[in-house]
């Protein structure tokens, strides 16, 4: 953590006379450590999908809250209500989120409510936080409109400290990292990462250490190095920014192609009547298909017809996403129960194929 610690401190120049706003658990342990205050805000529920934003509206403006930490689901109900009743929290210069990816429309929402600030959006993982970071200017000027024709989500360059790889996936453990070659710019692989962040083993779980840590040796030292397998898919452009398209338990395959979630889904959650989306696999005929499941914003729901949604399909399509189903969710998608962002696909899958006669379908 004393890691971790530094490399924030370096990279946000936080001011130790300043007020932080933890409304991610995780963060109520960096506030402290850099020497600052933190306060642990009345969401109003134990759920951030129902949090009260008007409770973190006054506890802002009661603590001249400088920093705010918060996961995607809870910038959404608090932007939506201060553009709903123009509020703006001027006190607060650095707007971080994290969790789950956090779509352009949603950025450019955050940045109007804090006309002094601007938004990051770390990338990491447990074990280890941050791998990367972007900023709001960045991802407005440029990376937004790509995101939205399927490219996945920029998640910025490495930290100073980390190194960062992408390799082919591998389902089994890899003793070593001499057993692998990394792939080059622009393929799309398993996000890797080795540095003083990066855990070395989980506590007591031996097999689970096994299948995550690949074991390195400095070439510049001779001395051992971990490296952490993330999970996820991504990969790198021509500009050494880092590109998240997904977690590799979430790749979906048609004609025994994969197709990666979060780059088709962002898509379509960068039409103004989408909060989120998953893409899931059906099986039709024993042979798997693509299907999108869809989570509209409230007031929209009615309005996501059946020749919305095959709209939708076709906006898919235009990008190479050669998604067959489209279906609306009746209710919030499921997510995870800590940060209520991480979208349940697994469950999704499942529900779309019970409810498969009920897709819409291209004519």
């Amino acid at each position: 953590m004393r890691a971790q610690i530094q490399v924030m401190s370096d990279l946000f120049g936080f001011d130790r006379n300043e007020t932080d706003l933890a409304a991610f658990p995780v963060t109520m342990l960096v506030s402290p450590a850099l020497g600052r205050t933190c306060v642990v805000p009345d969401l109003g529920s134990l759920h951030p999908a129902k949090c009260r934003p008007e409770n973190l509206v006054q506890t802002i403006a009661d603590y001249d809250i400088a920093a705010c930490f918060a996961s995607p689901i809870v910038w959404e109900r608090l932007s939506l209500y201060c553009t709903e009743n123009n509020i703006r929290l001027s006190s607060i210069h650095s707007a971080f989120s994290g969790g789950a990816p956090i779509p352009g429309k949603l950025v450019k929402r955050v940045c109007d409510i804090i006309p002094n600030g601007t938004m990051l959006t770390p990338y990491g993982a447990t074990e280890v936080t941050p791998i990367t970071t972007i900023d709001a200017q960045e991802i407005l000027s440029n990376t937004a409109a790509l995101t939205a024709s399927g490219h996945g989500i920029c998640v910025g360059r490495p930290v100073p400290g980390l190194q960062v790889l992408i390799i082919p996936q591998y389902e089994g453990a890899i003793a070593s990292l001499a057993d692998i070659t990394p792939l080059e710019q622009g393929q799309i692989g398993e996000i890797i990462t080795q540095g003083p962040l990066v855990s070395e083993r989980y506590h007591g779980r031996d097999e689970a250490t096994r299948l995550a840590k690949i074991a390195a040796t400095d070439s510049d030292t001779g001395k051992p190095r971990i490296w952490h397998r993330t999970g996820d898919t991504g990969y790198f452009d021509e500009q050494g920014r880092l590109w998240f398209c997904g977690r590799i338990r979430h790749i979906a395959y048609y004609n025994d192609q994969a197709f990666y979630s979060v780059q088709a889904e962002e898509i379509i959650n960068a039409e103004a009547d989408i909060w989120r989306s998953a893409l899931v696999n059906v099986l039709v005929d024993d042979e798997p298909q693509l299907a999108i499941v869809l989570e509209p914003h409230s007031e929209c729901r009615k309005s996501v017809s059946i020749e919305r949604q095959q709209a939708i399909l076709r906006l898919l399509q235009k990008y190479n996403f050669p998604v067959r189903f489209s279906f609306v969710y009746p209710k919030g998608l499921p997510v995870d129960r800590r940060h209520n962002s991480k979208i349940e696909r697994p469950m999704l899958a499942e529900w779309a194929q019970k409810h498969l006669k009920h897709g819409v379908t291209l004519l």
